[in-house]
């Protein structure tokens, strides 16, 4: 199963690393990327996933299912997770497919305006998708810089904003990765005093999801200093904000039908008048995804490109009050 490897990364990861990194971890390492081998039929249909041999995991100090960035050149980088570790010879091999190669390789490549085009096509094609090449490994993979800077000039950061709640509000595709979900978890948070924890990224040019994004059910908090501090806490709730591909609202995740509908009601007081449904759905319901890892009751909304730029406060909003703030109510009538 393809979600295990994080799922096992939250306990049995986080443990193995940190027991590597009492020894001598390198920063990062040089490996040479090369083509899936036989057997690896999983990773065709993972462009964020790739194999490493035990040894350069050693050396970097991490394990299976974590994070790893992989740079070829000064810009030309991709974040990935270890799906699998795979004995090489010679030790400093990583197999990924060919559209992971291709993340590899976004210069001068045009990519649509997230008006435009919410999902990213697959990368079909590129001078890297059958190529081997050299390229440096390493653990660290967010930046060390501010959100501003990395808005301005690219760049892959976290931040979180503990205020010791029993609940703690997502964004883990923010920045341009999926826009607008983290000023959203950013106003929740704040407006409710609720812990927040956002990873942001943004690349100049466009494709910062194809550089960036890490599924949901593969995120190891190990690979990320901030949300490592509260990934052992004990949360009654986590709310996850998202993007979504088709049309619409959705408010799924693990949590009963009956929470996921009151976040609904919420939501819809704070909408205006003729604006398109909420939908509370029986979807986003698997243990690997964050938010149901991180709460005892999971609630993951997924949001159009359309409703984030229309709505992405009021929902925002809605979200707020749904956990206790005071928030003045749209009057909802058609």
């Amino acid at each position: 199963m393809l979600g295990t490897p994080a799922l096992l990364g939250v306990a049995v990861g986080s443990y193995e690393a940190a027991t590597r990194s009492s020894v001598d971890a390198e920063d990062e390492v040089t490996g040479t990327v090369c083509d899936l081998a036989f057997g690896q039929d999983h990773l065709a249909a993972e462009p964020t996933g790739l194999s490493a041999d035990p040894r350069v995991l050693d050396e970097l100090g991490i394990s299976e299912g974590q994070q790893l960035r992989v740079r070829r050149t000064d810009d030309e980088y991709a974040i990935y997770t270890v799906l699998e570790e795979r004995p090489e010879a010679p030790n400093d091999l990583v197999r990924m497919s060919g559209e992971g190669r291709c993340r590899l390789d976004l210069e001068g490549r045009e990519f649509p305006g997230v008006e435009d085009e919410e999902c990213p096509e697959p990368l079909d094609g590129c001078s890297l998708a059958d190529a081997e090449f050299e390229a440096t490994l390493s653990a660290s993979v967010v930046d060390d810089k501010s959100a501003t800077e990395a808005r301005k000039n690219g760049g892959f950061v976290e931040h979180l904003a503990d205020y010791g709640s029993n609940e703690i509000f997502l964004a883990p595709s923010g920045g341009q990765i999926e826009p607008k979900t983290h000023e959203q978890a950013h106003v929740a948070g704040e407006v409710a005093k609720v812990t927040t924890w956002r990873a942001m990224g943004w690349r100049k040019g466009g494709g910062s999801f194809t550089r960036y994004h890490v599924p949901s059910r593969l995120i190891d908090p190990a690979s990320f200093p901030d949300l490592e501090t509260v990934a052992d806490r004990d949360f009654e709730t986590a709310v996850s904000f998202n993007g979504l591909c088709d049309d619409g609202i959705e408010v799924g995740g693990d949590a009963s039908m009956a929470f996921k509908q009151m976040l609904v009601d919420s939501i819809e007081q704070l909408m205006p008048s003729c604006s398109i449904p909420v939908r509370a759905v029986d979807k986003f319901t698997d243990e690997e995804l964050l938010v149901n890892r991180l709460g005892d009751d999971g609630i993951f909304i997924s949001q159009s490109w359309d409703v984030r730029r229309a709505y992405a406060d009021e929902i925002a909003y809605g979200v707020a009050a749904a956990f206790g703030a005071s928030v003045q109510p749209t009057l909802n009538s058609c």
